[in-house]
């Protein structure tokens, strides 16, 4: 297959060149001495403008020379973070607040251990992306949330203001929305110029190493759409603008597409994802299959980001207790989608479908290998859906035996 691109070293070696020169994420590279103290080798144009901290000075220099450009509390977390990834052999991936001379920062770090022949850790090669706007957006959003909740609650606790807190409910709502669509429109733009970009360079030959920093780089700009799409549907589903479709569609399907379209994602993990539809099912259906292929993603999704080397099964069928209904062509689907990660402690169960709540991921999550990542959307998202189909959803769950999400929503079947 010709790629149209050049294939002589020299032409590649110009291309990732540029690429390092241009990349909109900072780069550094850090040598582990001996003695086990780090010293910054380079870093690209991108992390000098970032961060003010010259390419020309910092070259050279250890990790305590970045004092008092860098604060003492921000170095030794910093050397710990250097250490985990020693230790562990692996790249890690995190998020980190940095103070340098005097300014607050926010970034997504992804720290990449090299290695010599001995498998010692000799080199760390980091790229990081500014996410300071991305916090200030999120608590900004979070802020317009916490207004709305205060709303309804007054209206609750004072039904003679019901109606003022019902304006003022639904212009926060107006206004969120938007704020939203305004902070969609920027952001898509640059992204899909940064994935464009990561194409191109795919088709390049790449070493071992440099296709994990342009995998790195494609899956936090990925990572940055998922979220801009979760929280539109959010801003939606609380404004009541989501419009439910009654249609047919093969159930069977469904599923199963459903599945195949995430099998990539857990095999790159070696996650073995397995689904079942049971035979009492009807095959034509009518409702919304867009809404419940969403539910059945956001699940699976979240099951296999957990699950490593684990196993994920998804099951469909009717269930149990099931009263016949008066419509007899009217009948309850359950979808189920255990998996064998991390789980979820007790604690946290009644708040996971909550707006920007998520799991602990401090201990688990991090001896998975895995780290948590987005503002806790997903769930939620699916909440509201689930709910807006008249059905219900609910999660059990033990700490280290792994979770199952039951979704019971009425469908009807297509009998034209």
């Amino acid at each position: 297959m010709t790629t149209g691109l050049p294939s002589d070293m020299s032409a590649r070696s110009a291309i990732l060149e540029s690429v390092y020169l241009n990349a909109d994420l900072a780069v550094f590279v850090v040598d582990v001495l001996p003695d086990g103290s780090y010293q910054f080798v380079d870093t690209n144009p991108r992390h000098e403008e970032a961060t003010g901290l010259s390419a020309d000075w910092i070259r050279g220099r250890s990790l305590d020379d970045l004092r008092p450009r860098l604060s003492d509390v921000d170095v030794q977390r910093v050397r710990r973070q250097y250490g985990e990834c020693i230790d562990s052999g692996r790249p890690i991936e995190y998020e980190e607040e940095l103070t340098i001379n005097g300014q607050t920062t926010w970034w997504l770090t992804r720290l990449s251990p090299i290695m010599d022949t001995d498998d010692r850790v000799t080199r760390l090669v980091g790229t990081s992306l500014p996410i300071t706007r991305r916090r200030e957006l999120e608590q900004q959003l979070r802020s317009a949330v916490e207004e709305a909740d205060a709303a309804r609650q007054d209206a609750e606790q004072a039904r003679e203001r019901a109606e003022a807190a019902q304006q003022r409910a639904e212009a926060a709502n107006e206004s969120k929305s938007a704020f939203l669509a305004g902070v969609s429109h920027e952001i898509r733009t640059p992204l899909s110029s940064i994935l464009g970009f990561i194409e191109l360079l795919h088709k390049t030959a790449l070493t071992g190493e440099q296709r994990t920093f342009a995998d790195t780089i494609e899956r936090s700009a990925r990572q940055l759409r998922v979220l801009l799409d979760n929280v539109l549907d959010l801003s939606k589903a609380e404004a009541g603008r989501i419009e439910m479709q009654n249609k047919a569609f093969d159930l069977h399907a469904l599923v199963g597409n459903s599945v195949r379209q995430l099998a990539p994602d857990a095999d790159k993990q070696d996650t073995r994802l397995t689904y079942t539809v049971g035979s009492a099912l009807p095959q034509a259906v009518r409702g919304d299959p867009d809404r419940l292929r969403q539910v059945l993603l956001n699940l699976l999704s979240n099951a296999i980001k957990f699950t490593p080397d684990g196993r994920v099964e998804v099951r469909a069928h009717r269930p149990p207790h099931a009263q016949p209904e008066r419509d007899s062509s009217r009948f309850w689907l359950r979808l189920e989608v255990e998996d064998t990660g991390t789980g979820i402690p007790p604690s946290e169960q009644s708040t996971i479908f909550r707006a920007f709540a998520q799991g602990d991921a401090s201990e688990e999550i991090l001896d998975a290998g895995h780290l948590s990542s987005g503002v806790g959307l997903g769930l939620t998202i699916t909440r509201e859906l689930v709910e807006l189909m008249d059905g219900t959803i609910e999660v059990e769950s033990k700490v280290g035996e792994g979770a199952t999400f039951r979704v019971e929503i009425p469908l009807q079947a297509d009998e034209g």
